[in-house]
Formats: C-alpha cells, sequence, structure tokens
C-alpha cells in the first residue's frame, strides 16, 4: 500500500478535490490527509483503505461514459442490401464498417475486411448479409471508458443501445479523443 499512498496527493489534485473533500469523503480528518500526503505518517491499514476507497470513488464518477463518447450519427445497412450499394456508402462516408440491421436488431458487421475476404464470392446481387461478420456488441450509455477500452481492444466497434435501440456508436477513434 505504501506505493499507493504517495499517489494520494497527485490523484486527489488531478480529481479536483481538497483535502477537506476527500477527508469527508473517506470519514477520515483532514489532518491526517495532510500528514499522509507530507510523508509525516503511515495511516493505519483501514484508513488508508477508506482514502484510497475514496478517491477511486471520484475517479469512477469522473470517468466518461459511453454517452460521453459515443457518435450520435450513425450509418448502417440492411441485411438485405446488395453488397456493392454498402461499399459505395462506405466510400461516399469515408468509413471502414457499417452495422448491420435487421429491423431494430444489429445483425452483424460489414467491414472492408468481411469485404476482401469474400471478394471472389462478390457480384451485383450479393447480399449484405452473406459476407457480414458477427453482430459488434453492445453496451448502455453508462458503460465506463474502461469497459469500452477492453470490448476495442477485441472489436472494431461498439454500438451503444438503449431500450432496444441503436443510440450511438463507438470506435477506438472515439475512445482515442478522450484520452
Amino acid at each position: 500500500m505504501d506505493a499507493e499512498l504517495n499517489e494520494i496527493k497527485p490523484l486527489r489534485k488531478k480529481l479536483g478535490l481538497t483535502q477537506h473533500q476527500l477527508a469527508n469523503a473517506a470519514n477520515v480528518s483532514q489532518s491526517l490527509i495532510a500528514k499522509v500526503e507530507a510523508g509525516l505518517v503511515d495511516p493505519s491499514f483501514s484508513s488508508g483503505k477508506k482514502i484510497l476507497a475514496a478517491l477511486h470513488s471520484f475517479e469512477r464518477e469522473q470517468e466518461p461514459c459511453a454517452k460521453d463518447l459515443m457518435e450520435t450519427r450513425t450509418i448502417n445497412v440492411k441485411a438485405d442490401d446488395k453488397v456493392k450499394n454498402a461499399i459505395k456508402k462506405m466510400q461516399s462516408k469515408a468509413i471502414s464498417q457499417l452495422p448491420v440491421m435487421q429491423g431494430l436488431n444489429v445483425a452483424g458487421l460489414l467491414t472492408e475486411k468481411s469485404i476482401v475476404r469474400n471478394m471472389d464470392a462478390i457480384d451485383n446481387d450479393t447480399l449484405v448479409e452473406e459476407v457480414m461478420d458477427d453482430a459488434p456488441p453492445t453496451v448502455p450509455p453508462e458503460a465506463p471508458r474502461r469497459v469500452l477500452a477492453e470490448l476495442l481492444s477485441h472489436y472494431n466497434l461498439v454500438l451503444v443501445k438503449q431500450k432496444g435501440k441503436v443510440k450511438g456508436i463507438i470506435t477506438k477513434a472515439d475512445l482515442l479523443k478522450s484520452v
């Protein structure tokens, strides 16, 4: 816990908290916070845990969530659209992937990679559903950035759904804007 104690002051300042605010949240004295930050005293294990827990709680409250990071103008295609038309849409919008919808449900994901992988089989009548990949994950608008980062390390994009409807899309580029 010693290494974490050294992080109390920088983290408190980063979060914009006063010693008094942190002390109130951790249910310890402001004097203890000052002494710990100055390196004059080592708190008891339980006091140290309370201080760190309060800091982490404030940190989570300030963390951006999906609704803060999402792009609300989602561009998609239907499963029964022609791949040729989807390619034109991707080119005109300068995007490399499109969620595939079947009614209100996300049926899959059409990417440049899925098109290239199936290029020999694509003709004027090929439907999106014939070459699309599995559907990307969906999250609620309150999903924290750390969850989005984990998902985007495995998937091309994440869709934000609320009450069964797609409300937005988050890509790696959107996530990087929050750093």
